[in-house]
């Protein structure tokens, strides 16, 4: 199933099935994860999930693509300033360019 792109930016779905499997679109990068809360960073803002017996069956940061299995109690966004991560990644790339 193709993700949908609009204005560069891939769309972000979420998709849980009888709260045990969970699949996530337009995710950026993983924050965190342990057995009992993952927190991931989307494309509309930082989302944390948790619950219990956590597995991440697929994960593909270059296609925004997660998978995760276990027993999902609560789900959570929080919003991300994605204009300053963004600039703060280009300054540690010039950073590392011009050492």
């Amino acid at each position: 199933m193709p993700d949908e792109i609009i204005g560069g930016e891939t769309l972000h779905e979420l998709t849980v099935s009888n709260r045990e499997k969970l699949r996530i679109t337009g995710v950026v990068h993983v924050v965190s994860f342990d057995e009992r809360q993952v927190s991931l960073e989307t494309e509309v803002g930082l989302l944390t999930i948790e619950g219990e017996d956590f597995h991440i069956t697929t994960v593909d940061l270059d296609r925004g693509d997660l998978q995760l299995e276990g027993l999902i109690t609560a789900l959570e966004y929080s919003p991300v300033d994605r204009a300053r991560d963004r600039r703060q990644k280009e300054r540690g790339l010039l950073a590392r360019i011009f050492r």
